[in-house]
Formats: C-alpha cells, structure tokens, sequence
C-alpha cells in the first residue's frame, strides 16, 4: 500500500493573481500558523520557486513572464521606499 505524499505548501498556490491565496487561507489549509506560512514563502523564495504576493499578503504563482515582471517591479519600488 502506498502512503500519501505530504502536501507542499506550494500544493495550495494557483496560478494567477485572481486566484492568491492569503496567508491565513494557507495556514488553516496546511495547519501551520501566519508566521510559519510567511518564512516557508520566503524560503521556498530564497530556493528559486517563484511565488508572488500583493500587499494583502495573498500568495498565487506566476501565469506567465509579464506577470513575473510586474511582481519585481512591485518589490522594486517598495524597497525603493524602504
């Protein structure tokens, strides 16, 4: 009998914006808290998966490079501000 893989929290991501997940939507999904939800982004970040996010810290993957591209000009200006 085979075990079921454990889910991923990039199990519970959809493409496109219109699709983000928030990050109290992950943790009650995955179990996890907020905190907990948010430095498994930004490891999963730091790897190479891309994942972006809005300011209402809502998660979804990229549907396509145009996509990507306004994600890095998103966090371009907010460290421009910082």
């Amino acid at each position: 009998m085979r075990k079921n893989k454990p889910l991923k929290l990039t199990d519970f991501l959809s493409v496109g914006e219109e699709n983000a997940i928030t990050a109290k939507q992950l943790a009650k999904y995955s179990g996890w808290n907020d905190r907990d939800v948010t430095i498994t982004v930004n490891a999963l970040r730091k790897q190479g998966t891309l994942i972006c996010s809005n300011t209402q810290n809502a998660f979804w993957l990229p549907c396509d490079d145009r996509n990507i591209e306004q994600y890095v000009r998103q966090m371009q200006g907010r460290i421009k501000d910082m």
